[in-house]
């Protein structure tokens, strides 16, 4: 791609810290970055070396690219780990939503667990003219499962929201 050894290397470290990023992600960073530095190689008296002294270690640019990576697959999941994993990567903002997420996920875990147990309870104990049970009454133990289903399902939808209007999506570099 250059014929600059320095750029090579620099470049084949950036690539070896990208860690799990596919083969397309890694392209796409590696040919983000070498722009960048042919961009920071032509403005007056510039050389190679000056560029990647401004653009820092190949491992911290890595890293931002492997943290805005993950925060971009985040933001189009389901899955409630790479929501909050992709959370804690999007700074203060990020830790914030990570602890909503959390407290989400459990209470709305918990009302759907324990709804869903009162539910069983209540018809493997049933028994007819006794007095009504724990969860006995159908359309509130059923209220309880869904109230349940639909926390976990708005604090994913709020937590892709986050990080979609998120800035590090791609970082600056």
């Amino acid at each position: 791609m250059n014929a600059d050894p320095k750029i090579e290397a620099y470049l084949g470290r950036v690539r070896a810290n990208l860690g799990s990023a596919t083969a397309s992600d890694e392209e796409e960073v590696v040919r983000e970055v070498a722009a960048r530095i042919r961009e920071l190689v032509t403005e007056p008296d510039a050389t190679a070396e000056s560029a990647l002294t401004h653009l820092g270690p190949a491992e911290k640019v890595a890293h931002r690219y492997r943290d805005s990576l993950l925060i971009a697959k985040a933001s189009q999941s389901n899955s409630p780990v790479l929501l909050l994993r992709g959370s804690l990567k999007n700074g203060v903002v990020g830790v914030l939503s990570f602890i909503f997420g959390l407290a989400g996920y459990w209470i709305g875990g918990c009302i759907l667990v324990f709804g869903s147990l009162a539910f069983l309870w209540s018809a493997i104990h049933y028994t007819p003219n006794a007095p009504t049970a724990i969860g006995f009454n159908l359309l509130e133990t059923i209220a309880t499962v869904v109230a349940g289903a639909a926390l976990l399902v708005i604090t994913s939808f709020l937590l892709r929201a986050l990080l979609r209007a998120s800035k590090r999506t791609r970082p600056g570099i």
